[in-house]
């Protein structure tokens, strides 16, 4: 049976788990438990604490393995079950809950599975809620409950990456996140099926730029003019061509694979994907042989034929030497490598030759970037590229991985559609996909609804079966209490105007300066939204708890910085000079009080604020400010075009 994201059963049982701040129950450790595991049961007691309960832990040999027990871990309860857990079946993290008489026990494939299993049980046993760090929950009194189940998450790997989840690691934990870029520490266990190499793993670590250029200039391609800079910003790509010849033979496969194997395979023997990433640049190797290879099978056919090398040394590497491990290769289908190797006939992709078909130890990463995230990624009239990416690839590939876009990273406060989500993901169980990572901003926290984002999308990448818009309701009610009704009006109101916004030209774009266009907006927008969020505010003020009033004023105040961005950006003369002040002052506060550090892109906020001021003073003129508004931007762009054709 199938229980919410649960394969197995739940079931009443006689009597209390605890009841009137007190329990019956202990938890048990393994006589030498890990550190994971010894923080699996912090958990469970910190969780426990919330509903007002003090539980004892105890390890094997210290006290009496009987009586009503929670066993965590690898401890001789488990042992009896005589259950062999393995990735291959729990998907990395995956756990399963059984209980045998008074004892519940707690197990995951893996250290970071019984973490996750303290916090499936949790939320099935005790009504817990983990929705934000400052937002959550449990029920004061807990029923019995007997269970038989296991729980295996929707996709392998799982980040909903944000400021949040990428600086707070315990946080993206505790929303049993997985993903690469993401910072863990012993207590979380394995933790990531993702490998230290990075994103830019070709050129930057696994033949690491700065130590073999030097001597070996003929191995790299730098896009011109970018010589003189130092790496990453240089963005170096191998000649593949060279790569997959022997050593011997003047190329440097043999080198690449004693350090991708020693390197990394080998010392992280806990991991399964290994990122095999082209520098983040739109460029190719410009020698004969490259040129020649890439006319024959396409740029990322080339790309493919080195990918499909290197697996099968890995392949060959593994078999012989760890037989049980899970590894997978992954590679990029992004900028460069976007296109797949494939031609259309009669609405059919065809691979342009067999070289190119992913090998099985293969997975293609699709990035998405320059997609409508206003409409589906499969949307045939409004995304036709990513669709046609997303349906070529997968007719090469039996694996797939994704790397979506859920922010503006040129317009921080800018609330960007999320809401296509749930479609997205019934697509990507459809090609296969293994990982799921929707990037939001890491360098800058307190952009709207993103938290809320999280939640859902955490949910959702561990079961799939739940629903995004149920998901995002439960957490406005839970996180905006009382101003809950007003908060959803407001979302439902920036919905509908995305929308209008497409009709006035926005592209729906991660990189679309959405928030300092004037041409998106009208005078009298942004007093339609402040409308909405005033009542918000009020309704915040109302609650009759004052601290809880002030966490949910501060909470709605976060969604005013939209409408009142684009009064002291695009339309500060709709306002007296004293008037426009007031409200640059209060969204320094705002920002300060929300860690809003940056506005615009990589502009810190507080000095995008005095350029406001500036303005707004008659100190400088919109030509001579220091950050570029989107007309002095699109000035900049045609001066540059002009310039190159000449």
């Amino acid at each position: 049976m199938k229980l919410s994201g649960y394969t197995g059963t739940i079931t009443p049982r006689a009597g209390m788990l605890y009841e009137n701040g007190k329990t019956d129950y202990r938890i048990l450790l393994p006589a030498v438990p890990s550190v994971s595991e010894e923080f699996a049961a912090s958990e469970l007691t910190r969780i426990f604490r919330k509903a007002g309960v003090e539980i004892e832990t105890c390890r094997e040999g210290e006290c009496a393995c009987t009586g009503k027990i929670i066993a965590l871990g690898r401890t001789a309860l488990f042992d009896a079950l005589g259950v062999k857990m393995r990735t291959a079946e729990y998907k990395f993290d995956g756990y399963l809950i059984e209980t045998v008489g008074d004892v519940h026990i707690i197990c995951g494939v893996g250290d970071t599975g019984t973490c996750f299993g303290v916090y499936g049980f949790c939320e099935y046993a005790m009504g817990y809620r983990y929705y934000a760090r400052d937002e959550w929950r449990v029920d004061a009194c807990a029923e019995n409950k007997e269970f038989h189940l296991k729980d295996v998450p929707s996709f392998l790997g799982r980040n909903a990456y944000s400021y949040l989840t990428a600086t707070d690691a315990d946080h993206g934990f505790r929303l049993r996140l997985n993903g690469d870029v993401v910072k863990r520490f012993p207590r979380h266990g394995e933790a990531t099926p993702w490998a230290s190499l990075n994103d830019q793993s070709y050129a930057l670590q696994i033949m690491d730029y700065m130590v073999y250029r030097k001597d070996h200039p003929d191995w790299y391609y730098l896009p011109e003019g970018w010589e003189a800079l130092p790496p990453p910003k240089c963005y170096p790509q191998l000649c593949l061509e060279r790569a997959m010849l022997p050593d011997k033979e003047g190329g440097f496969f043999d080198t690449f694979m004693k350090n991708l194997l020693e390197g990394y395979i080998i010392p992280e023997k806990d991991k399964i994907f290994f990122m095999l990433g082209l520098s983040d640049h739109n460029t190719v190797c410009q020698c004969p042989d490259c040129q020649k290879a890439v006319e024959k099978y396409t740029v990322s056919g080339q790309a493919m034929r080195f990918t499909n090398m290197v697996a099968d040394a890995v392949e060959a590497w593994r078999r012989e030497n760890a037989p049980d491990r899970q590894i997978y290769l992954v590679t990029f289908a992004y900028l460069s490598t976007f296109h797949p190797p494939v031609v259309e006939k009669n609405g059919a992709y065809l691979p342009v030759d067999d070289s190119v078909i992913a090998r099985d130890n293969v997975i293609v990463r699709n990035a998405p970037i320059r997609a409508d995230y206003v409409y589906p990624l499969l949307d045939e009239a409004h995304n036709p590229a990513s669709r046609a990416s997303l349906l070529g690839w997968k007719a090469v590939a039996k694996h797939m991985a994704i790397w979506d876009y859920r922010q503006d990273f040129h317009s921080q406060v800018f609330p960007y559609p999320m809401y296509t989500t749930p479609k997205n993901i019934r697509s990507y169980l459809d090609l296969g996909v293994m990982d799921v990572f929707y990037q939001a901003q890491a360098f800058c926290e307190g952009s709207p609804f993103i938290e809320m984002d999280d939640f859902a999308l955490s949910r959702l990448s561990w079961d799939s079966t739940e629903d995004y818009d149920a998901l995002t309701a439960e957490f406005r009610k839970a996180y905006y209490d009382d101003a809950e009704p007003f908060v959803t009006e407001y979302l439902q109101e920036i919905r509908q105007f995305h929308l209008v916004m497409k009709e006035r030209g926005w592209t729906g774009m991660c990189h679309a300066h959405a928030a300092h266009r004037g041409d998106l907006y009208t005078e009298a927008d942004p007093d339609r939204f402040r409308a909405i969020l005033d009542k918000a505010e009020a309704a915040a003020r109302a609650i009759a708890d004052p601290a809880r009033a002030a966490v949910v004023l501060r909470r709605v105040e976060v969604l005013t910085l939209f409408w009142k961005g684009l009064v002291i950006d695009v339309f500060p003369h709709t306002r007296s000079r004293d008037e426009a002040l007031e409200l640059v002052s209060d969204v320094r506060r705002i920002c300060r009080e929300n860690g809003v550090s940056c506005w615009a892109h990589w502009k810190a906020t507080e000095d995008y604020l005095r350029d406001i001021e500036d303005l707004i003073l008659g100190n400088v003129t919109p030509e001579t400010r220091k950050y570029i508004l989107w007309d002095l931007e699109l000035r900049r762009r045609k001066e540059k075009a002009a310039k190159a054709a000449t």
